[in-house]
């Protein structure tokens, strides 16, 4: 079966700290120049990148029909049953046969502010847990460059992109918060005032904690098609310590407005993005009941870090939440992949690293005991393993 994907002709991904790649599932941060440094919007333009010896090198590749390794997540997704990013962009674009393609589809990474410090998250895309990490894990952040984070500051790079939105079909949104960053507001009116956003699709993922009904009303309503995913991680108390230091009901209360637009047409479709990982494995079944009872799909994504993965359990508990979800399955849960249970069984059974079972350990109580929480309130199977007995 070929592996080819469209994303090397006519996608882009602007990374946290401005590099550059075909897109977000690319499997490193870093596509390098002719001089071997990464091409970044801070110190290369964008029409630099795309017109690269390394872009084209990629495209040639994959036209020989070689399996690209830095597409391994797409191709895990695939073998487990999830819709990969290289399916559903191969179903929307056309793939070029030449190197001067448009740019069609544009994933912009809007620098690492972020008012949440997610357990599963990094200081590459959450300001907050930048800062907790230079605090409790200094050794993680000496190579760490803030100023990096600023690319979305640069005048000149906006400017590029409202070019690009001449003939752009496509852009997501991300962060950090994306909602937090002005200038992508100011983008976002820009591409309205100049009526470009009829011909525009958009695509937000948000952790839900912040509202405006001028973004549904004067803005989103403008698009030819608007999609939000809200970024939920378990529900109730686990979604509280996953999302710290998220709250629940506010979250709730973001997500019934958010519905109400969508049931209104104002936006056109939108789900839960829940990474499943081992803080928030157990809560699948609870979760796909409450979004269930709302009429929300779930889209479950994977945390392929091996110090995240569900894995890296305990037999003992891995057992108990594989029974639980095998026991309690629905098979009209509203989701956004044809998966069942298996696909949470293939996760739980992971063969994953003693390293990365230290690195969970250490990390989860040093965490804990900083924020005031813990993970076995959440998951209490799991105290005996962390000694918190």
């Amino acid at each position: 079966m070929s592996k080819s994907c469209v994303m090397p002709w006519i996608g882009i991904e602007i990374n946290n700290d401005g590099r550059l790649r075909p897109c977000c599932a690319w499997d490193d941060r870093s596509v390098m120049d002719a001089d071997g440094k990464p091409y970044n919007v801070s110190t290369h333009s964008i029409q630099e990148y795309h017109t690269s010896q390394a872009l084209t090198d990629i495209r040639t590749r994959m036209q020989a029909g070689e399996k690209i390794p830095q597409c391994n997540k797409c191709h895990h997704e695939e073998d487990v049953g999830i819709d990969s990013m290289r399916l559903r962009k191969n179903r929307r674009f056309t793939n070029p046969v030449n190197d001067d393609s448009k740019l069609m589809s544009v994933d912009i990474k809007l620098s690492n502010l972020c008012n949440q410090k997610c357990m599963i998250c990094n200081q590459t895309a959450s300001s907050m847990i930048a800062t907790e990490n230079k605090l409790l894990f200094p050794d993680t952040m000496k190579n760490f460059n803030y100023e990096n984070f600023n690319w979305y500051k640069n005048e000149s790079r906006w400017d590029e992109l409202k070019e690009i939105a001449n003939t752009a079909q496509h852009f997501d949104f991300y962060g950090g918060e994306p909602w937090l960053i002005k200038k992508q507001w100011e983008f976002i009116r820009y591409l309205v005032d100049n009526d470009l956003a009829k011909n525009i699709s958009i695509n937000y993922a948000t952790n839900g904690s912040i509202f405006e009904d001028k973004w549904f009303t004067d803005y989103f309503s403008k698009f030819k098609h608007v999609v939000i995913l809200l970024s939920a991680d378990g529900i109730e108390d686990t979604f509280e310590y996953v999302r710290f230091p998220g709250k629940w009901a506010a979250f709730r209360d973001n997500l019934e407005k958010i519905k109400h637009y969508h049931d209104d047409g104002v936006i056109d479709w939108m789900s839960i993005a829940y990474t499943v990982s081992a803080y928030s494995i157990h809560n699948v079944i609870d979760s796909l009941e409450f979004y269930k009872s709302i009429n929300i799909p779930v889209w479950f994504n994977l945390a392929n870090e091996g110090e995240f993965s569900a894995g890296l359990l305990p037999d003992d508990v891995k057992l108990d939440i594989g029974k639980h979800i095998r026991d309690n399955w629905q098979d009209d849960f509203i989701l956004t992949d044809k998966i069942d249970y298996r696909f949470f069984d293939s996760e739980l059974n992971r063969d994953i690293s003693k390293v990365w079972k230290d690195v969970f350990a250490n990390k989860t109580v040093t965490r804990d005991r900083h924020r005031g929480v813990s993970f076995g309130n959440v998951l209490p199977s799991a105290r005996k393993w962390l000694n918190e007995e």
